[in-house]
């Protein structure tokens, strides 16, 4: 039923629609909108006097200031290419080394280097370089080739197992499924390799576990001294992992290790050169050292944190 009144409360009208005992008042527009409304209307005329506006058929109107934005970025990156020029040329003409001593350098790769790991890097080893399962950290004292810039660069610019005819070859024997051991001789030798960082293991508390792990050891200087040493402690020629830290990529638990022994390794890294210049690739062998020394100022800070609370 559509019957106008005046509401008792507002002093406005209503629209004469009721529904169910709620009325609908016929409130005017408040006059600041109206004015809001003119100010953007005068706005709009001015902004198309005076800038680039109207489209026409091959063009478009330039506007009294002459503003063109293509010719602005097109300044914007001629400067930026003169103000970088001098240092790419330094990195260009100087040793990876050299340029890891270099104050002035280091300064600039700690301000672009964030921006490249993020764009290249951080998929797979995490934003702060914390890796993950099957992807190693890069903010700890744990690398496989070595983590001097000379070595980093190498592995970005033509990566591991990649395909790249020079890539890093590293590859973990396939124990099991070759025929190499049988299974008691893994299982032995992944538990003399838990000893290797845990001590409680094979300590001699349990007999079974102690001639388990003597046997391991037996396996462990017959197949696997090679690649990562009579001490475990690996070696960066080959990529071949330190055994007696508390850095895994695949994972530490026994059933982990017999399935890496079993089946074996051999994890990818792809190759960078054919994606990012020689400057780059520089630049991020640089930082990447950097993501564990800025991890252990991190660590500090929280041990302090720990201390004084």
């Amino acid at each position: 039923m559509s019957v106008e009144e005046r509401d008792r409360y507002t002093g406005h009208m209503t629209t004469g629609h009721s529904w169910n005992g709620i009325t609908e008042l016929n409130s005017r527009v408040p006059r600041l909108w109206y004015i809001c409304f003119a100010i953007a209307f005068l706005f709009s005329v001015a902004y198309w006097v005076l800038m680039p506006a109207w489209p026409g058929m091959e063009s478009h109107t330039q506007g009294l200031l002459g503003f063109d934005q293509k010719k602005v970025v097109k300044q914007q990156r001629i400067e930026a290419e003169q103000n970088t020029a001098m240092w790419r040329d330094q990195i260009t003409n100087t040793s990876l080394s050299e340029l890891a001593d270099n104050a002035e350098v280091m300064t600039l790769v700690r301000r672009a280097g964030p921006a490249l790991f993020e764009d290249n890097c951080a998929g797979c080893h995490g934003d702060l370089g914390q890796g993950a399962t099957n992807y190693p950290s890069l903010n700890d004292d744990a690398w496989l080739w070595g983590n001097e810039p000379e070595s980093i660069y190498k592995t970005l610019q033509h990566g591991i197992n990649s395909g790249h005819s020079q890539a890093r070859i590293a590859q973990m024997p396939a124990f099991g499924n070759s025929g190499l051991l049988d299974s008691e001789s893994i299982h032995d030798v992944a538990l003399y390799v838990q000893s290797l960082s845990n001590p409680l293991i094979g300590n001699g508390s349990n007999v079974s576990e102690l001639l388990q792990v003597n046997n391991g050891k037996s396996v462990y200087q017959a197949q696997c001294v090679a690649c990562h040493g009579s001490n475990g402690q690996g070696n960066p020629l080959f990529g071949a992992p330190n055994l007696t830290d508390t850095h895994w990529i695949y994972g530490y638990p026994l059933k982990t290790l017999i399935e890496t022994i079993v089946a074996g390794r051999a994890g990818q890294m792809p190759y960078w050169e054919d994606r990012l210049d020689d400057n780059l690739l520089k630049i991020l062998s640089l930082y990447v050292p950097t993501l564990s020394e800025d991890a252990e100022i991190h660590h500090s800070d929280d041990r302090t944190k720990t201390d004084n609370s």
